[in-house]
């Protein structure tokens, strides 16, 4: 690594965002300079981990280096210790409560991939946070009800003994309860951490041949056909993200169609464009531009909650798209009025009432036209013959 003149004892650099500058901790070592985002969800490391670079300054020196994530756990703890010595593990403790991305900036920055190389960004996202996302998913109120919605549904519509294929599998919030209803499965995720993660979570739970675990993408489906041929499963589902992570799904939909048997159900949860309470909450907040944000192609992770850019797909959208194929049999609405997951903290505050919101909320998703108007949907589709 050629000399960093960044001097290691400064309390913090400055890097850009394109439109501002953001002031950070950091520590540095004989490999670069080392940074940590205080969120996983922190909108300047994602943006850095896209670009593959990062333009600094420190006092009258301004550099742009390549960027790299760091995903060894040993490395993670390395970094951690030489910020602990260098700012004090108190206030290590304060500013990382709940640790973020760990990135490495060094040598000469090669120019941006072309489209920012949203696969490799999808991919190293959703391994970044993969250690952390049961957290994130179990510890929110609301994410909790995405997936405890979902699960109901799953259960209600799959036949007992089913062989399903999963699109999307994260570390298996929905893959666990599934696989304790005697469901067999096979579950893809782009992510290898998040992959190992739920290899680690089933080890020595189930029958070895009621899980099989594969590393790929939704629009790599023709991947699982290849393997396991045409009409392998009873039925496929992919519950909020794999498929608002595609931004054409015109190539996926006959290979899924070829995956399933005859009368084989397909399930997508997907992010809507359409959402009555996130609208609502963005007047609360002043912010009328915000109810428009959903209809960016893509979501840019500024103005969406995930840690990527998205595409956003109302039902009438999907229907569309799978016709033909498909035959749409019911959309849910999933949730109606409680609003999304970022608005979590308005949630809680009413958790005393909770029980009473989730059954209204219930009936309403179920139900025209509240059913198109939710922070996400579900909608339940059968394979035409």
């Amino acid at each position: 690594m050629h000399e960093i003149p960044i001097d290691p004892k400064a309390a913090f650099i400055e890097i850009s965002t394109g439109k501002r500058w953001v002031p950070l901790s950091f520590a540095m070592d004989e490999t670069g300079i080392l940074l940590i985002s205080d969120s996983p969800h922190s909108a300047w490391a994602s943006r850095v981990l896209r670009e593959r670079r990062a333009r600094i300054r420190s006092g009258r020196n301004s550099l742009l280096l390549g960027a790299e994530l760091i995903t060894s756990a040993n490395e993670k703890m390395e970094s951690s210790r030489l910020f602990m010595e260098k700012y004090g593990e108190e206030e290590f403790r304060r500013w990382f409560e709940t640790p973020g991305k760990f990135l490495r900036l060094s040598g000469e920055a090669a120019a941006p991939p072309r489209n920012g190389d949203y696969r490799t960004w999808l991919r190293e996202e959703f391994d970044s946070i993969a250690e952390d996302y049961d957290r994130h998913i179990l510890g929110n109120t609301v994410n909790r009800l995405l997936r405890s919605r979902s699960v109901e549904l799953m259960s209600a519509e799959f036949p007992e003994d089913s062989r399903l294929l999963e699109i999307g599998c994260g570390t298996g919030t929905e893959t666990v309860s599934l696989l304790e209803r005697g469901y067999r499965i096979i579950a893809t995720d782009i992510s290898p951490v998040m992959l190992e993660r739920l290899r680690s979570k089933v080890s020595g739970r189930f029958p070895p041949d009621q899980l099989e675990l594969r590393e790929t993408k939704a629009s790599d489906a023709g991947k699982i056909l290849q393997e396991y041929g045409p009409s392998s499963f009873d039925g496929i589902y992919s519950t909020y993200g794999a498929f608002n992570c595609e931004p054409d799904l015109s190539a996926v939909v006959p290979i899924l169609h070829s995956l399933l048997k005859r009368k084989g159900k397909l399930i997508l949860g997907i992010y809507n464009p359409f959402c009555i309470s996130d609208a609502v909450g963005n007047l609360m907040k002043h912010n009328p531009a915000g109810i428009f944000s959903r209809f960016r192609r893509p979501v840019p992770l500024e103005s969406s909650r995930f840690c990527i850019d998205v595409w956003a797909y109302s039902p009438m959208y999907i229907s569309r798209a799978f016709s033909g194929k498909f035959r749409t049999l019911r959309t849910l609405g999933v949730p109606v009025i409680i609003p999304p997951s970022d608005y979590t903290r308005v949630v809680d505050r009413f958790l005393r009432h909770f029980d009473l919101i989730e059954r209204i909320d219930s009936f309403m998703g179920r139900h025209w036209p509240f059913n198109f108007l939710g922070d996400h949907f579900l909608i339940v589709m059968e394979r035409a013959a």
